[in-house]
This record gives C-alpha cells, structure tokens and sequence, in this order.
C-alpha cells in the first residue's frame, strides 16, 4: 500500500520545481525535459493551485498518518533484510563493505522512525482526538473539502 496526496504528473512536476527553487525559466526547462511543455502562466496556474490546496494535502497526511509511517519503517525493514542478504551473498569483500555501509546507514533512519513511533504511542506528540487544526495558524481560512 502507498498512499500519496492525490496530484497528477503535472502538478508532481510542478511541486518538484518549487521544492529544488528553480527559477521560472529553470522550472520550464525541467517540465519540457520531463515531457510537459508549457506556457508561464498555466505554470503559474498550477503553482497556485497547489498553494491554494496546501492545506487540503497537509490534511491528508494526517489522515493517513499511521498507515504511511508504518510503511516506512516496513520499507526500510525490508530494505536492510535484502542488503543483508545481498551481503550474505556478495563474494568480493569491497562489494560487501559497501552493502555493509548501507546497512548502518539505514539505523538512524529507523531509530527516528521507531523514537518517533514511541513519542505517538505514549501521546508525547498527539493532541485529543476532538481538538482540530487552528485554521488561522496555518495561512489558509478554508476547511478543505471532504
């Protein structure tokens, strides 16, 4: 199961330009290299849309919260299992050293998601379940739509 806030090629695109900073003319570059050639403004357009829906996309990850964390650690789970056996398997001792470094650098990434994990159990991080998001806090004055 992978679950992701609901957006389109386009919009994933356009999202990816925001998060690297890219420049309108970079952004543009990188949407006609990625297969979209657009105009500035459906650019803009699209920029504005996610803007305008960030708080409906914050919602959803809450939403799923629980099932999306729990994905992670099973992924990464997963992924030491094979790079374990992938050493197991690997005959040439330098191969075997670089899966072995991969293996290591995946503990921290679990130990957060497991201090994590124990911060929600024991309610550290986690508001009553009547309490809601302050809306005024977050920039946006609209509920997002169910």
């Amino acid at each position: 199961m992978h679950l992701v806030a609901p957006l389109n090629d386009m919009e994933k695109l356009v999202l990816n330009c925001k998060i690297m900073r890219l420049k309108e003319n970079e952004a543009l570059l990188y949407l006609k290299a990625n297969g979209h050639e657009i105009k500035e403004r459906r650019f803009y357009q699209i920029k504005g849309k996610l803007e305008a829906e960030k708080l409906k996309r914050l919602h959803f990850y809450a939403e799923h919260f629980d099932d999306m964390h729990l994905e992670r650690i099973e992924t990464l789970e997963w992924a030491q299992k094979e790079l374990v056996d992938c050493s197991v398997r690997e005959k040439d001792n330098f191969k075997k050293a670089g899966i072995i470094e991969k293996i290591v650098n995946l503990q921290p990434y679990l130990s957060a998601y497991m201090e994590a994990t124990r911060d929600v159990i024991e309610g550290k991080h986690a508001k009553p379940a009547e309490e809601s998001i302050d809306i005024s806090r977050t920039g946006s004055t609209e509920e997002p739509a169910a």
